[in-house]
């Protein structure tokens, strides 16, 4: 079983992904999902795994998970077992990051700033450095990439925004801001709306009139 976390607008899902020995997909079995501490087990969900043997749990208030005052949570996914199958069962542990991103246009340049932030052993809020943060676009089927950042010791870098990427009739677009497959950190999303698109120009062919070379027939 292999068992994945992430976090996006302030709420958590967790994905875990069932394979047998011949590498064949578990499809249709239940699976469990508990936060758990040395000394206790919550159960915070339950999923069956779909055609991909695949179980994804979302939505999961930050609230539910046991956090200790680093902010840090170990989540472990079950299936219990069944008369083709062994019972198996995979945790993880991970600690909450704070993503925010910031427009700056100032001096006719467009940035899009990112600032990441933990939790100390105090329960204080503290910079992360060295955070790698990958920027997006959301096209019509895809995420468009337009750039990288690595957070310095305050926690915060960020990156040009591209002045020739279009948006919707008015211009407005999204960014998206991740770090990905993180050991600590797990997958972390955040989105900003931005009116820094560029405006589709629309053609519109008029019909031929009577007095042209070429009216219509």
């Amino acid at each position: 079983m292999e068992l994945s976390y992430k976090l996006s607008e302030g709420k958590a899902s967790f994905t875990a992904a069932l394979i047998d020995d011949d590498d064949e997909v578990v499809a249709g079995v239940p699976v469990q999902f508990a936060a758990v501490t040395d000394e206790t087990e919550v159960e915070i969900g339950e999923v069956i795994t779909d055609n991909n043997g695949i179980a994804v749990l979302g939505n999961i208030e930050l609230s539910k998970l046991n956090m200790d005052s680093t902010h840090q949570f170990e989540v472990q996914a079950s299936f219990a077992g069944n008369d083709d199958y062994e019972g198996i069962s995979e945790s993880g542990s991970w600690k909450e990051l704070k993503m925010e991103l910031i427009l700056n246009d100032e001096e006719d340049t467009k940035m899009v700033g990112v600032q990441l932030n933990t939790w100390n052993d105090q329960g204080e809020p503290v910079p992360v450095e060295e955070g790698e943060v990958y920027f997006y676009v959301p096209r019509l089927f895809s995420l468009l990439p337009i750039g990288d950042a690595w957070t310095e010791e305050e926690g915060y870098d960020e990156i040009k925004f591209p002045s020739d990427l279009p948006g919707d009739i008015n211009g407005d677009l999204t960014i998206v801001g991740r770090i990905e497959d993180d050991d600590t950190y797990g997958n972390v999303e955040a989105r900003i709306e931005s009116d820094w698109g560029t405006i589709p120009i629309v053609e519109t062919k008029l019909p031929r009139a009577l007095w042209s070379s070429r009216p219509p027939v």
